[in-house]
């Protein structure tokens, strides 16, 4: 028997004693407790008022625990208590279930085993409440030294100082001093540091060093605020290494008829602070921390009220089993839910070769290690709304695992001291090393816009909901008031562009249904200006229906009567263009590609006399094919329908007044050998994605919002202190605080649009406007229900709730392209992410016995070769649903998918379920 296995051997006896067990906690709530004392040495304490047949029971349990534990066992096995609250006085307590095995976790639910751990050191790592809405405090730590976690805590005091803010800089590196001599020249150090009063405040004499133990950094000289330095010793260290011996004693003291009082050392530190705060009155206070897991890194963490903790990082398995030592200990003492929301990750010393490569390496460690040791475990389909459920996904930006990069720069290596060279660097270097961290210290530290709503957020949120249609269907056609186009978007309208690509809902028929609108073209031609002149036929839309369209079961009829696709394609073209040249074709399809195969000549003339007759009235002629994925019966029919019309497509190139404008879903055009003719010319000049960015998506919400009559009247005033809605892109975006606020909706980290715009995004970062829209609104419905007085019109909970609403349309767009798609999901439903590929295949097989090969109906290259289940996991990541992970074989899915199928997120934490 060895230390690390006496609770797992203690977890196993009582197991085998349940029933007794059991019954006791029936009879006393404190019935016992596991006491591991100073050596290691296990002992059960019982409650002094227990039965004597029950103490007799007891006996004889703790001599079997200890002939199990050999040399771990106390002298005395069984004590008893009759103040059982006061046995862990002093001392840490945790459940002995989160410290055994997962196997044994599940048997000792039902019973409330408490171990009581007497540890040589008094800093426990059990963190204390932290002061919300005091002056921040940020602590500065690394699992080990040689990070340049002080050099960029220096940079971070002059940055802030430059700001105009008052910055104390505390040096608690004890056992290594450095910080100060970076920020202080010998001739600024003070007589006195934190070590020398630590010692006099032993004796009460600490009060009279305060005066004496603060100075001001002359990086600051030049700056509107300041930097008030606090370093771990004065100008004459003296007898440091006595001192130091001493710094970590408790304070006994006792006064005349009053209990004797006991401080740690580290509740001394927290008072030095906070009289020093006081003192000094600073607007931010920066601690320098011990590196590692001893006595002042615990400190520093734990026990100084720190709202902001920066976990200094490389990449590397030191580092990552450091911090794995400390989330789990964390975990296990159950007391990781106060520490986890102030957590920053910072990536340290990123290289120069590489450095995008080497983050994203980094961050998917980090997640992965996050996850299993800090967040909580999602439920399959539940949502990471903040009030029940911590967690991030890996690729979150803003998550406490993402890493704030600090760039390697050898300028800033070997650096003896910044209070007299900070100046040599010009300001971009500082920015190129320290640019994101001095970003987000100022995100966390500067003042915000003040936390009051609007006076009328309900009347917003009401008309808010009025404005937003409730549904967005696929076949949703524009109208004059539901009609808006971007100048981006408008590119996809020119001539030249023949391919236009776009994930499902990008608004591609939405485009062409105003291409069939005569009103709604002219509004497209006020940024297409050569719309004015061109002639426009919709070949094929499965939304708009037209004189010379063909209808997906006659094509599909056609294929059977032996055409090829080129050649009906080409008859959809041909009769249309007829119409303008006087010619008179055959009005059944038969007879015309009969016609056209029979009479190739005729048939290039009578192009081009069209290309002709469009050149003498300087118009152009436009012929538009949309959602070809519905052509054909089967999808099977898919391969055919494109190569044909991509043949098309070049052909038409030879004729400058006519053009062929394809719109194809953006996995189509993506596997580039399906086509099977050469494409470069169309790559080349001719190929055009429709883009959703940000701005986009806040754009078009505001566009329905203000083009509300109800809306307008009800966001005037507010809207009116703002600074309008026009501008550049990210003014846009930031003109959605008037609607959720500034504050960040899950513990310190992603605002509303930050967390929107990563939560629901697919594997490539799309996020579609219907499912946008749709998340919006169900924000204002959920909060109506919910938070009806919150004094903003979206509350944080209910922005995180409206991810259910997208995903059941983002689940809408996919599935009438992809049909496939929902029961190869459906069948993973329960299914924990991430997770190895073998589990999901192991799920497939199950549900589909047959194999896949009933998917070939639906897609199309599958036809050429028989499919497995890897082929089926290809297409889901070719559909941007599935996520593989760039290190290893994990397999994990977008967050709105999660949801929408039902997914669970890994955790290591398991809160209690919701009622």
């Amino acid at each position: 028997m060895i230390f690390d296995h006496t609770l797992e051997a203690t977890a196993q006896v009582f197991i085998a004693a349940k029933a007794l067990l059991l019954e006791l906690f029936k009879v006393e709530k404190q019935a016992l407790l596991v006491n591991r004392d100073l050596n290691g040495r296990v002992s059960i304490i019982a409650h002094a008022d227990l039965e004597a047949d029950y103490q007799a029971q007891l006996a004889a349990l703790s001599q079997q625990l200890a002939e199990r534990l050999e040399k771990h066992a106390a002298k005395r096995p069984l004590l008893y208590d009759a103040e059982m609250a006061s046995v862990a006085k002093g001392a840490v307590s945790f459940p002995l279930q989160l410290f055994v095995p997962e196997a044994l976790q599940a048997e000792l639910a039902d019973l409330p085993i408490q171990v009581v751990d007497r540890l040589a050191t008094e800093s426990h790592w059990l963190p204390r409440d932290v002061e919300r809405g005091g002056v921040p405090r940020i602590v500065f730590y690394s699992i080990k030294g040689g990070v340049g976690r002080s050099t960029a805590l220096a940079v971070m005091a002059w940055d802030l100082a430059a700001k105009g803010r008052k910055v104390m800089v505390l040096d608690l590196d004890l056992e290594s001093p450095g910080l100060s001599s970076a920020l202080l020249p010998e001739e600024r150090r003070p007589d006195y540091g934190i070590a020398d009063w630590l010692v006099e405040d032993l004796v009460d004499n600490g009060e009279r060093l305060l005066a004496g133990m603060s100075a001001t950094s002359p990086l600051a000289d030049a700056s509107r605020g300041s930097i008030v330095v606090i370093p771990a010793h004065g100008r004459d260290p003296g007898e440091y290494i006595a001192k130091l011996g001493r710094v970590w004693m408790p304070k006994v003291s006792s006064q005349p008829g009053a209990p004797v009082r006991r401080e740690t050392w580290s509740q001394r530190l927290a008072r030095l602070i906070n009289r020093l705060q006081e003192r000094h009155q600073p607007q931010v206070i920066l601690i320098d921390s011990r590196a590692g897991i001893d006595e002042v890194a615990a400190s520093c963490l734990m026990d100084m009220g720190a709202q902001h903790i920066l976990l200094f990082a490389i990449d590397g398995a030191q580092t990552w089993s450091g911090y794995r030592i400390l989330f789990r200990h964390w975990r296990r003492s159950n007391t990781v839910a106060p520490i986890r929301a102030r957590l920053h990750l910072v990536g340290a010393m990123v290289p120069e070769l590489e450095p995008d490569d080497y983050m994203k390496r980094m961050q998917e460690q980090a997640a992965q290690l996050f996850t299993e040791e800090l967040y909580d475990a999602i439920p399959a389909g539940e949502v990471m709304d903040g009030a029940r459920y911590f967690g991030f996904v890996a690729d979150d930006n803003m998550a406490p695992h993402a890493p704030i990069a600090v760039r390697w720069h050898r300028g800033w290596s070997a650096l003896p001291a910044l209070h007299d060279r900070l100046g040599a660097f010009h300001q971009r270097e500082i920015d190129f090393v320290f640019g994101e961290l001095k970003d987000f210290i100022a995100r966390i530290v500067l003042p915000a816009q003040a936390t009051a709503g609007p006076s009328n957020a309900s009347a917003i949120r009401a008309a808010l909901l009025a404005a937003l249609p409730e549904s967005y269907s696929n076949d949703t056609l524009p109208t004059v008031d539901n009609f808006y186009i971007f100048p981006m978007h408008a590119k996809a309208l020119h001539l030249d562009v023949s391919l236009v690509s776009g994930v499902c809902g990008a608004g591609k028929s939405f485009l062409i249904a105003a291409l069939a609108d005569d009103t709604l073209k002219s509004r497209l031609a006020e940024w297409v200006p050569e719309l004015h002149q061109t002639d426009i036929c919709i070949g094929f839309s499965e939304l708009v229906k037209g004189e010379f369209s063909l209808d997906s079961g006659l094509f599909s009829r056609l294929l059977d009567e032996g055409y090829e696709s080129e050649e009906i394609w080409r008859a959809v073209i041909i009769r249309w263009l007829a119409s303008f040249v006087g010619r008179d074709l055959p009005v059944d399809w038969l007879f015309i590609l009969a016609w056209l195969r029979d009479n190739p000549e005729e048939v290039m003339q009578l192009v081009s006399t069209a290309n002709h007759h469009f050149a003498g009235q300087y118009r152009h002629a436009l012929i538009v094919f949309d959602t070809l994925d519905f052509v054909g019966a089967k999808q099977l029919d898919e391969l055919k329908i494109l190569q044909g019309l991509s043949q098309i497509a070049l052909w038409f190139k030879e004729f400058p007044w006519l053009h062929v404008k394809v719109f194809l879903q953006f996995d189509q055009f993506r596997r580039d050998p399906l086509w099977g003719v050469d494409l470069f010319p169309l790559n080349l000049r001719a190929n055009f994605w429709i883009p959703w960015d940000q701005s986009m998506l806040h754009g078009l919400l505001w566009q329905r919002l203000m083009g509300h009559a109800d809306f307008l009247r009800a966001i005037r005033g507010t809207l009116g202190q703002s600074d309008g809605l026009h501008g550049d892109d990210q003014k846009i975006i930031r003109q959605f605080d008037l609607l959720a606020g500034t504050w960040a909706v899950d513990g310190g980290h992603n605002t509303a649009v930050s967390w929107l715009n990563t939560y629901l995004q697919d594997v490539q970062g799309w996020i579609t406007p219907r499912s946008f829209l749709a998340a919006i609104r169900q924000a204002a419905i959920h909060t109506q229900e919910f938070y009806p007085d919150h004094p903003w019109p979206l509350h944080p909970v209910s922005i995180k709730n409206s991810i259910r609403q997208a995903a059941k349309v983002r689940v809408a767009e996919i599935s009438s392209h992809y049909p496939w798609i929902i029961p190869v999901m459906e069948a993973l439903k329960g299914v924990t992410l991430p997770c190895k590929f073998e589990q999901i295949q192991e799920r497939w097989q199950e549900c589909f016995p047959e194999g896949p090969g009933n998917m070939v109906e639906y897609i199309h290259h599958f036809r050429e070769k028989e499919a497995d289940w890897s082929d089926i996991r290809n297409e889901l990541h070719i559909s941007r649903i599935l996520k593989l992970s760039a290190s290893n074989d994990r397999i994990d899915f977008p967050e709105i998918y999660r949801v929408a199928f039902g997914l669970g997120r890994q955790g290591g934490v398991h809160p209690d379920p919701v009622q």
